[in-house]
């Protein structure tokens, strides 16, 4: 399974900023992702100087993939929109 070009294992505040966030909601984030991960027992993520997240753990209190699929490329979505243009 290829991820999106786009798409990052770990993202950044800078990422978050880049996505259209606030440098405030995007440090928000960041905090609450940490709290999440260390509540789940990774505690790597518990050291202050930590400035990357799996971007799933960014996803999970989004509620919505930050990463857009790339959904063009399937061969039976293509065949679709052939037939019904």
């Amino acid at each position: 399974m290829a991820l999106p070009a786009q798409s990052a294992l770990f993202i950044s505040r800078q990422d978050l900023v880049k996505h259209g966030f606030s440098d405030y909601e995007a440090a928000q984030l960041l905090r609450m992702a940490k709290a999440n991960l260390v509540e789940q027992g990774l505690n790597y993520y518990a050291i202050r100087g930590r400035r990357r997240v799996p971007a799933y753990a960014i996803e999970a209190i989004l509620g919505c993939p930050l990463f857009e699929t790339q959904r063009d490329t399937l061969p039976s979505q293509t065949k679709e929109r052939t037939k019904n243009d």
